[in-house]
This record gives structure tokens, sequence and C-alpha cells, in this order.
């Protein structure tokens, strides 16, 4: 009999109630007799005993469940199976392997809604929902010795013969009409696409087997992965919308002050500021969850020009959103630590600053959270901060998550070289980590006198599988490397993907640096990048297998580093 699978998606937005079954709608593939789909009750039926996977997802939008969101897969035969996220707007993950033997058979088995409250599919992308049922193949063991033959059974006595029937008379011959003409040939249809196989193995896969699309299960963990040509970085997340009261802001409305308005909000508040000036004296503290929300860059401004202010908006919470202002810290730096709004709680998610300016003089937006996003943001040297003055936009001293700096400009106005747009550091003694994936994407460098000194420096590596995404960037003056990895530790990456940027290489390093040392490798996925000047400067080569202007390093080390280029990425669907 013949292996069997199932491959089925939902494309239709709306909500799943609790322990209600997902309804799929549209069927990609199906192998085999003994499996089917109800389309109407959400049900899959496999009459086959066997080994199966069950790999699924689900996009969710939102829920009033207080505990995150739960699937479950719910089968016949007693199996529940549940996958669970701690965060209501995004994508929720599970499988299953399970065993069918014959008195199971038919199975039927769904994946079913077990949050607490109804579910909204996310009307963001056009798959909501995801399922895939494959069968692993099992092993025959050796046929057993055949056992001894029994006693022959006494003949049993002989019947009687029937009576033959009348033969009856042959008709006669029809005679053979003319052949008919023979049709043309009708065009012949396009090649369907290739179906996925299902490998399996003990331990983690090779590129060495396979083809993209194929997918593979580790039996020794039945952790099951998809070969994919590359990684694919998070998707930027849209804005989660206010859950509770609005709050006006300004000059002649009830709450005349931002700090007043926090006093008086509750969780899930929005504070909407007027087309005003904001004028702060001290630092802003945000320790609700809260939407602090302006009318736009060029009506909504949030600035200080007292040095006391250090950390504008100080924010100790999770599930805080920033956006639609510009905010100026307008002050020569004294402390070399002032920074426009800080993220200063390691647990931290569900962080959003954007479509905002972020005018600086020493830090705009400093992070130690688990997860944090910040998109469409102009990104600017305060008027009144001081010339020749080494300062970075976004410091991040920790992330753990799902974090992406994406869409945003920047400009370099303190001397040469003097601005970096991303800076890691102070892990160490932030107690703080670096894990998760981080998304570095679609920036972009603005026209300046003054040459960039780093689009992305690393100086502390202390963490482990930490993905790294460097795509689609643009840098157009550069005093020194587009990123630098300075004492280089390459295990804590799984990878790193360095995808469609577009830099000058002016100071001949490559798009990537390595300085002073560097410990352990890792794999690197790069296609598509523009580098104007190809070259090293003396006493740089380098560093990738085989040799290329995406990675060099400082030929003072030893032993070089060498990393290679992956030929494929096996995705794992957990």
């Amino acid at each position: 009999m013949d292996t069997i699978g199932l491959q089925i998606e939902k494309l239709s937005a709306g909500t799943v109630s609790t322990n209600s079954n997902v309804i799929f709608d549209h069927e990609l593939s199906k192998f085999g007799v003994a499996i089917s789909y109800n389309f109407a009750t959400g049900e899959i039926t496999v009459t086959k005993p066997g080994r199966y996977f069950i790999n699924w997802w689900v996009a969710t939008q939102a829920s009033l469940s207080s505990s995150g969101i739960a699937f479950s897969i719910v089968t016949s035969k007693g199996d529940e199976i549940k996958g669970q996220s701690p965060i209501k707007t995004g994508e929720v993950v599970g499988f299953a392997l399970i065993q069918v033997d014959d008195v199971h058979v038919p199975m039927t088995l769904r994946l079913v809604n077990r949050t607490p409250n109804t579910v909204t599919y996310t009307p963001y992308v056009a798959i909501k929902a995801s399922l895939v049922l494959g069968e692993v193949p099992e092993t025959t063991g050796v046929t057993g010795a055949t056992g001894a033959t029994g006693e022959a059974g006494a003949t049993g006595a002989t019947g009687a013969t029937g009576a033959t029937g009348a033969t009856g008379a042959t008709g006669a011959t029809g005679a053979t009409g003319a052949t008919g003409a023979t049709g043309a040939t009708g065009a012949t249809g396009d090649t369907g696409a290739n179906g996925s196989t299902v490998l399996s193995g003990v331990g983690a896969p090779t590129c060495v087997i396979g083809q993209t699309g194929d997918l593979y299960v580790d039996v020794s963990t039945g952790q099951l992965y998809f070969k994919t040509v590359e990684p694919t970085p998070p998707l930027v997340r849209p804005i989660p919308p206010p859950t509770g009261n609005t709050l006006l802001v300004g000059s002649a409305q009830t709450y005349t002050t931002i700090q007043a308005a926090v006093a008086a909000a509750s969780d899930g508040d929005r504070l909407l500021l007027d087309a005003e000036t904001f004028v702060i004296t001290t630092n802003i503290d945000i320790n609700k969850s809260l939407t602090i929300e302006g009318q736009g860059i060029a009506s909504t401004t949030v600035i200080t020009t007292s040095s006391s202010v250090t950390n504008m908006f100080n924010v100790t919470v999770s599930d805080v959103v920033i956006k639609n202002m510009k905010i100026v810290q307008n002050y020569p730096s004294v402390l070399s630590v002032e920074t426009v709004i800080l993220i200063n709680n390691l647990a931290a998610t569900g962080i959003y600053v954007d479509s905002c300016e972020i005018s600086v003089c020493e830090f705009g937006i400093g992070i130690k959270a688990a997860e944090f996003q910040i998109t469409n943001c102009n990104f600017t040297y305060a008027p009144l901060a001081s010339l020749i003055n080494s300062y970075r936009y976004i410091i991040i001293s920790s992330t753990s998550g799902a974090s992406i700096i994406a869409s945003n400009t920047f400009v370099s106005d303190s001397g040469a070289a003097r601005c970096s747009f991303i800076i890691i550091t102070n892990i160490a003694v932030s107690s703080g980590t670096l894990q998760g994936n981080l998304l570095i994407s679609n920036n972009t460098q603005q026209m300046s006198p003054f040459t960039l000194r780093h689009l992305l420096v690393i100086e502390e590596f202390d963490g482990m599988n930490f993905e790294l995404y460097i795509n689609n960037n643009t840098t157009n003056s550069e005093g020194n490397v587009p990123v630098l990895l300075n004492n280089a530790n390459l295990s804590i990456f799984p990878f790193i993907e360095v995808i469609g940027n577009n830099v000058q290489n002016t100071a001949g390093k490559g798009l990537i640096g390595i300085d002073a040392s560097s410990t352990g490798t890792t794999e690197l996925f790069s296609s598509g990048n523009i580098i104007a000047n190809l070259f090293f400067t003396a006493g740089w080569a380098s560093a990738t297998v085989p040799a290329s202007f995406i990675v060099g390093y400082s030929t003072t080390i030893t032993p070089p580093p060498e990393i290679p280029f992956a030929s494929c990425y096996w995705l794992p669907l957990v």
C-alpha cells in the first residue's frame, strides 16, 4: 500500500471559538486513498495503520485569553497533543507523532482551539493556518521461522455431479465496420509540482540528503525539519491596538503633562498627545502597559533641554507602544549615557517604537528586553548636541525573542566616522543575553557631510543560538567597515544571514569585518549583496570559504577565522 500524506491550509479570515475545530478550506496535496478530509467538519480520517507525523501552525491576531494561545491535535483514539504560545499576535506552532494500530482504524483527528476564549485569525497574511500530515515508513522486521506443518484432515465425501445444461445456439457474426479517423493529439498539460519526500533518520539532517521542499523526521527526538534554501527571518509585526480608554493630553486637555496622564492611566490605555510641543524637565517613567501616540512627526514634539533628563522615556514594563511623534534630547552630552527611550526590563516583550523621529545627543533607544520592534523611524542628531561626539542611535544589551529593526533612516552628523546606527554591548554588566533572532532590515543611511562609523558593531558575544539577519540595508558614506564583530565569538550564531545589502566597502574590510580576535565558526547565508569597492586593504583578507568580500578579518588574528557558505537550511518545524 502506498505511503499516504495530506497538506491543507486555511485562507479565509474570521474566528474560531473555544473547543471548536480549525476548518481548513484549501487542499494543496493528498497522496493515497487511505486518507480524506471533511471540509465541513474539519476532521481528517485515516484508514491505514501506521506511524504518522503532523505539523501545523495558526497565525493569530487577538484573543481575550490571559494565558496565551493554545491549539491541540485531538484524535479518536484519545490523543491530545498541544501547541502553545504566550503571544496572542503571531504564530502558534505544534507537531505530533502518532502510532495508529489495527484496532484504531478508521482514526479521525482534528486541530482544536483549546484557548479559553475565541481566537481571531490574523488579517495581515493570506494563509491563516496550515497542516501537514505524512506517513513515516516503518522498517519491517525479520521474517520468523516457518512453523511445523499440521496433520492432514480426512478427505470429505465427493458430491453428486449436477446435470449438464443445453448448449445455446451461436449467433451470426456481424460485419466489421469501417475504422474511424484518428483524432488530433491534445496539447500536453503542465507538469505538476513534485511532491515533498518524507525522509527519516537519527540526528539532525545535513545538506547532502534531500531536495528543497523535503521533510525529515529525526526519529530519536520526533523533531521535524523542512528543507529550504536559506533561513526565513521573522516577519515585521503589526502594531497592536490599545485595548483600554483614550486619555487626551495637551495644554487644553484634562491632562496637561505626559507624566500626569501616565499616573492616571491603566494598563491597555492610550495617551493621545495633542499637536503641540511638550517640554519635559524630568524623566517620564512608563510603568504601565500603554500606547503613547502623537499626531505625527511634524505635529507632536516631546523635547528636553535639561541635562538632568538622562532618560526621557524610562520604560520598565511589557506591552508599551510609542508612535507618531518627534522626541528630542537637545543638549550636549554630559554623562555619555543620555538616552531618548530606555527599555529597562530584561523580560519585557511587546515593545514597539514606530513612526517617530528620534533626535539624540548620545543614545537614541537603549534596550534591555526580551523582544522589541523599531520601525519607520528617522534617527537624527540633536541641534544642540556636541560636535565630534561618538554616538549610537540604538544600543542593545539584551534580546532573546524575535526582535526587529526595520525600515528606518539614520544620519551621521557630529563628525567623520562618529556615528554607529546599532551597537550591541554592555551585556554582561546588564545580566543580559543574546538569543532568539534579530532582524536588521531595510534601514538606510541618509546623505550628510560626515561618514558613518558602523551600521552595526557587536562588542560582546554572551549568549547562544542567536540568529542574526542583516538584510536589504543601505550605506552610502562609510568611514569604517559596515558591520564590525570585535573580539568575535562566532559560536553563538547558528548562522548569519546577509542578503540584499548595498554598501561601499570604503575601508576595504568587507561588508562584515572581524577584528582583534576570533573564536568558533558559523555558517553564512549570502545572496544579492552589492559591494561598490571590491578590495581588501593591507592587513585584511577574506574570512569566507570560498573567498569573498562578504566577511573580512584582520590578518593579525591567528588562527584565521573560516566561515563557510551554507548550501541549504533545514528549518525546524517546532
